[in-house]
């Protein structure tokens, strides 16, 4: 008898019928203990075991559980050629993402297939998202600057001449700007708030995160199970959501401490 974290899928199955907790292996291999710590993960994990497996043996005790989705990750757009061979593998630096979740700052990375970054990987969903591409500056300031060139010049060729626009940036309003470039305050507008649709998040294979797993309301202030007494669940296994990788991270390991102690204190 004893205490142990358990954090691989060698497990096929836990009992606590008999009192202790009762793990048994692959392997055939059974045994007891007085408290068990499971971080099995979530569907992060699934390039490595398709499908996860734990969730059933979970789940066939009468635990509730919700299927994992993909957290931390690129979203498809619908991008053309042109497009693509002007900005593919180029970033739209200090750029703000902004969407009917919040705001946020940062670098965006344009792929074959869409977006990716801490902004998206942040706030991203599917629907309407808007990038300011100079959050730096005012609508004013915009125009003015636009508006002081003597030359007779177009309006993104003003552009291009006086803000320092990035390639993905000038990509962006050459091939996604329509009518709104051909004059200067439309420009401003779409530098200000540039309109843009999320298809559909990328699969859970190359997600850093995911939602889903044990729900919430199946654990106690420890993190043990409810059902299961010193049974404790955490980690990527719990229903819970990170902003980024390393907050997911510190997360983890905050919540392996906090279940060592309780562990530690009820033996």
């Amino acid at each position: 008898m004893g205490l142990q974290f358990f954090f691989n899928h060698e497990c096929s199955d836990f009992d606590q019928s008999s009192g202790a907790i009762q793990l048994s292996f692959r392997d055939q291999l059974t045994q007891n203990f007085d408290a068990v710590g499971f971080a099995l993960g979530g569907g992060s994990w699934e390039t490595e075991e398709i499908p996860l497996r734990w969730p059933t043996f979970f789940t066939s005790k009468g635990l509730q559980w919700r299927p994992f989705v993909p957290s931390n990750v690129g979203y498809e757009l619908a991008w053309t050629p042109a497009f693509l061979k002007e900005a593919e593998g180029k970033a739209l630096k200090n750029i703000k993402f902004s969407n009917r979740r919040g705001e946020q700052r940062g670098d965006l990375m344009v792929t074959s297939y869409g977006l990716e970054g801490t902004p998206i990987y942040s706030l991203g969903e599917i629907g309407s998202i808007f990038i300011d591409l100079k959050p730096d500056l005012s609508e004013q300031v915009l125009l003015q600057k636009l508006s002081s060139l003597q030359e007779n010049l177009s309006p993104l060729r003003r552009a291009n001449k006086v803000l320092r626009l990035g390639a993905v940036a000038k990509a962006l309003l050459f091939h996604f700007g329509g009518e709104a470039v051909q004059s200067l305050g439309g420009l401003v507008a779409v530098i200000k708030k540039f309109p843009l649709e999320l298809l559909r998040a990328r699969p859970l294979t190359e997600a850093i995160s995911s939602k889903g797993g044990i729900c919430w309301t199946e654990l106690d202030e420890s993190l043990a199970l409810k059902q299961y007494p010193h049974v404790y669940c955490l980690g990527e296994m719990v229903n819970w959501d990170a902003p980024t990788g390393g907050f997911l991270i510190q997360a983890c390991v905050s919540q392996g401490v906090w279940c060592a102690q309780h562990m530690l204190a009820d033996l």
